[in-house]
């Protein structure tokens, strides 16, 4: 009855180790699915940034030459209207309407880009702890590797000593007389 019991013991013991490794192969899936996906929404925010800085670029230089072109036909329009100075006022309003609107733009886009490098500051301290999970994973995979090797001897050596009670028992019957 003893023996059974731990026979019984023993089974169930590696029936909640297999269950186990099954449940964190699972969990390692999920953790290599998530990496992959972090990795590829980087990838995409890095491309983004840099397809966003480009087209900023070539923002500030069309303003710039808007600005250069309207500067220059105030310039030219003041020397051919000294005498008005109520034209001279509406250019100059019309330039710093103009110079306002290029600070809003430039103060916006720097708080976008600030934006941008907190998500991906964000994204990779997230990359970060999704790997030390991973590298935590590992590590339990390989305590219950172990664990399965040392319950795997033991079950060998309680076999062996059960062989050995079977033949000594058979031995004994066998010696027994008839009757």
């Amino acid at each position: 009855m003893d023996f059974e019991q731990k026979m019984e013991f023993l089974l169930d013991q590696q029936a909640k180790f297999f269950a186990g490794m099954e449940e964190l192969r699972q969990q390692v899936g999920q953790l290599n699915n998530r990496a992959d996906a972090l990795t590829s929404d980087l990838m995409e925010l890095a491309e983004f940034v840099h397809e966003f800085a480009a087209e900023t670029r070539a923002g500030f230089a069309e303003l710039r030459d808007i600005v250069a072109r309207q500067s220059e036909q105030m310039l030219a329009s003041f020397a051919e209207q000294r005498a008005s100075n109520e034209m001279l006022s509406e250019q100059q309003s019309r330039l710093t309407q103009v110079l306002t609107t290029l600070v809003e733009q430039h103060v916006d886009l720097r708080g976008t880009v600030a934006s941008l490098a907190g998500t991906v500051a964000s994204l990779a301290a997230d990359h970060k702890d999704l790997r030390e999970e991973h590298k935590d994973l590992g590590a339990m995979v390989a305590a219950l590797a172990e664990d399965h090797r040392l319950l795997a001897e033991a079950s060998r050596h309680a076999d062996e000593r059960m062989n050995a009670l079977i033949a000594v028992v058979d031995g004994v019957v066998r010696r027994l007389p008839p009757g």
